[in-house]
């Protein structure tokens, strides 16, 4: 998406999320680059709103696991 949509996007979130801890982060990997939150909480919960926010998978990180991709599609 282009770079304006995404901070459009990602203040909506930010918002969205109100007073919850919201990490931000930053990502990259094979050309690919973008800003990212780092929520912690429930996987169901964070599903929809990936799905609200059109994303196609969520990062899931659990202290002393793998780092796992979670399709939402």
């Amino acid at each position: 998406m282009p770079r304006l949509w995404n901070e459009r996007m990602m203040a909506a979130l930010r918002l969205r999320l109100g007073s919850e801890t919201a990490l931000p982060a930053y990502n990259e990997w094979r050309g690919w680059a973008e800003d990212q939150f780092l929520v912690p909480g429930d996987r169901r919960r964070l599903a929809v709103l990936g799905r609200l926010f059109r994303q196609a998978a969520l990062v899931g990180l659990r202290r002393g696991q793998d780092v796992r991709l979670l399709p939402l599609v």
